[in-house]
């Protein structure tokens, strides 16, 4: 997890400092892509995941990779236009408030005292 995190944390300036002559939409899409095979190959390497998928779940499988994936190529365009700081603080602030609305429009749950509160400190963290 401790790798991971690093790994995170370091994407955007990587990007900043690499100057890479691929587009930020084709590193999120390269990102993503290559995340998404490491996690599957240690699930199944590890035996402690599934895939199989019921009838009702692809629906919302479908719906998370898509957001998932616009998420990475809006973050990456964002780090090119910005910067790593500007782009990560606003993520920050947005990505509470994103997920508070997504999970009300697509599952009807109403966000709870814990939502309020965490969104509240990252949005009023993000703005320092």
């Amino acid at each position: 997890m401790l790798a991971a995190g690093v790994l995170w944390g370091t994407v955007g300036p990587a990007q900043v400092l690499a100057a890479a002559p691929a587009s930020p939409v084709a590193l999120g899409g390269a990102r993503i892509l290559f995340g998404g095979a490491i996690l599957a190959a240690v699930v199944l390497a590890t035996g402690r995941g599934s895939f199989a998928l019921g009838r009702d779940a692809w629906r919302p499988v479908l719906a998370a990779a898509a957001a998932t994936g616009a998420f990475q190529a809006l973050f990456f365009s964002a780090v090119d236009r910005t910067g790593a700081a500007v782009a990560t603080a606003v993520v920050f602030g947005v990505v509470p408030v994103a997920t508070g609305v997504c999970e009300r429009v697509a599952l009807g749950v109403r966000p709870g005292r814990a939502w309020w509160a965490g969104t509240v400190c990252a949005v009023a963290g993000a703005r320092c």
